[in-house]
């Protein structure tokens, strides 16, 4: 979970994502489209998978994203 916290730090260029509620809505938290797709792209490379629109629009939390790229591992 750290690692995904760091690159949500660095995609979304916030300074406080150790504040995130990890079970909370990513929308609800100030993490909008634009972070979000820089999100995902960051995954992408750092964990070597797809994630795919259809898929991105399931994940609302990071737990969600924790889990499917655990599954995608």
């Amino acid at each position: 979970m750290e690692n995904m916290i760091l690159i949500l730090s660095k995609a979304t260029h916030k300074e406080n994502v150790h504040s995130i509620d990890v079970n909370a809505d990513m929308w609800s938290q100030g993490i909008g489209s634009l972070d979000r797709m820089s999100f995902f792209f960051s995954l992408e490379k750092a964990f070597n998978i797809k994630i795919s629109n259809d898929e991105q629009n399931q994940l609302h939390n990071l737990n969600d994203v924790l889990n499917f790229v655990k599954s995608k591992s």
